[in-house]
C-alpha cells in the first residue's frame, strides 16, 4: 500500500477533520471496494484501547495506528512495528495488515 505524507494539525480554533476516500476497485460504487470515511480525533480524546469492526468479506483490510513515539501498541494481539516518524510531532504512524476476523481489538500504553 502506497503511503501518504502524515502530519499532526495544531489549531487555536475548534474544528472538524474528516478524512475520505473511495474504494480502490469501485466503479460508481457498483463494483468491487468500499469507500471510507473517518473523522480524526484530538490526541486529548485517544484512548489506550479501542474495538473496531472491519468486515472480512471486504478485505484485505489494514489499520492506520498512529501513537506518541516509543509506545507499545498491540492489535489483535500482536506487536505493532515498522513505525515512521511524523516530522516534528513526537507521534509516529504504522499500517497493519487485518487478519480475517470482523472484530478487531487495538491497545497500547
Amino acid at each position: 500500500m502506497p503511503r501518504r505524507n502524515n502530519y499532526k494539525l495544531w489549531t487555536r480554533r475548534r474544528f472538524e477533520q474528516l478524512h475520505s476516500m473511495e474504494g480502490s476497485q469501485t466503479a460508481g460504487f457498483g463494483g468491487f471496494g468500499d469507500p471510507s470515511q473517518s473523522i480524526a480525533i484530538p490526541t486529548s480524546k485517544a484512548r489506550r484501547s479501542v474495538d473496531f469492526f472491519a468486515p472480512s468479506q471486504l478485505a484485505p483490510w489494514y489499520a492506520q495506528v498512529a501513537a506518541p513515539a516509543n509506545a507499545a501498541i498491540n492489535v489483535d494481539g500482536s506487536a505493532v512495528s515498522g513505525w515512521t516518524p511524523i516530522s516534528g510531532s513526537g507521534y509516529s504512524v504504522a499500517l497493519v495488515a487485518l487478519s480475517g476476523l470482523d472484530v478487531h481489538h487495538a491497545a497500547g500504553n
